[in-house]
């Protein structure tokens, strides 16, 4: 401690009536004192940080999931694109040929119908999948926000804040009502 520092313990002791070996006691027991409450800030400053840094890998690991499960999804939706496309050339192709060959329109009529409605099936597909990844980055988004409510929650419970203490105690039957 300064010398400053010192002085202004002594005035303070001796503000308090302190005197002699009172006033002499007084001084390293509230150098202890300050002491303790400087490790205690940086203790709670510490914990601060610490919790600052699990929110943020909480968020950092909840996007992570939320961008690969919605690159999941899309490259399904994309393989579902490509392959109905690939069935309906196919089927295009199948069908012009049937066309040219005047025994078999029945058959190239059927087809072109057959490939058609796999063609909407396909695209309804597409849209069911693409309709997914928005449901699944929709919930990915809601359980990070749980998440962090669950953490914020954790983390002001602990810190003793006086009106949910009473909110506790109106809760518990033990408050004034």
């Amino acid at each position: 401690m300064s010398a400053k520092q010192i002085k202004a313990l002594i005035e303070v002791g001796t503000a308090f009536g302190y005197s002699g070996d009172e006033l002499k006691q007084f001084i390293p027991d509230e150098r202890m004192r300050l002491d303790k409450e400087k490790e205690r800030e940086r203790e709670l400053e510490c914990v601060d940080k610490e919790r600052a840094f699990e929110l943020n890998k909480l968020k950092v690991e909840s996007e992570a999931q939320t961008a690969a499960e919605i690159q999941r999804v899309k490259l399904d939706a994309a393989k579902a694109d490509a392959e109905a496309a690939s069935e309906t050339e196919r089927m295009r192709l199948e069908a012009s040929k049937a066309e040219t060959e005047a025994k078999e329109k029945a058959e190239t009529d059927r087809r072109r119908i057959e490939a058609e409605a796999k063609a909407e099936a396909a695209k309804a597909e597409a849209e069911k999948l693409k309709v997914e990844a928005e449901t699944v980055k929709a919930r990915m988004e809601h359980e990070f926000r749980m998440r962090e409510i669950e953490v914020r929650n954790r983390n002001s419970g602990a810190g003793g804040d006086a009106e949910n203490a009473q909110d506790r105690d109106n809760n518990n039957g033990h408050g004034s009502r």
